[in-house]
């Protein structure tokens, strides 16, 4: 809270290394919160007292704002972002703060998982008349072997939890 008065100028003029380095103190702080809501919502979750913010959502603009929060991320590694949204659909009913949360951590896992020089893709495809919606990241990582994908959803899982791991 103080970062962004300070952002704001309230106290007076900043230097321009002062902004970037309080938008960093306020990026990270912003993101310890994420991470404390993130573990309330699981003592939620596991207690069966999660309750959904339900709204209509633009999907386009949840799509592209996920993709530029790991966009750093992958410049760092060369990594080619891409976002292919099916025109037809614009609007769902949904949580957009956990939409967000969902898309965020399959594009960093998968940013995460690529080699450098490689390619994430977001995809969106949906009937809108049947109510479907389809979203779907995809990489040019190594990928999950057939026999490990019943592991895929289980939690506190890794394929590859060794301390020298190299994906």
């Amino acid at each position: 809270g103080f970062s962004r008065v300070i952002l704001k100028g309230i106290d007076g003029p900043t230097t321009d290394l002062q902004q970037q380095d309080l938008l960093a103190i306020h990026n990270s702080g912003q993101h310890l919160l994420d991470v404390i809501n993130d573990i309330l919502d699981l003592s939620r979750i596991e207690a069966d007292r999660l309750e959904l913010d339900l709204a209509e959502v633009d999907v386009t603009a949840v799509c592209r704002a996920a993709v530029a929060m790991v966009g750093p991320a992958a410049q760092k590694k060369d990594l080619t972002l891409r976002t292919m949204l099916d025109g037809a659909v614009s609007g769902v009913r949904a949580d957009e703060r956990r939409l967000t949360q969902i898309l965020v951590n399959l594009l960093s896992n998968a940013v995460k998982f690529t080699p450098d020089g490689g390619a994430v893709t977001l995809s969106v495809t949906g009937q809108p008349r049947q109510g479907l919606l389809e979203l779907a990241v995809s990489d040019t990582g190594i990928g999950i072997a057939a026999e490990d994908l019943p592991r895929l959803f289980q939690r506190f899982s890794q394929l590859d939890s060794s301390l020298a791991r190299k994906h």
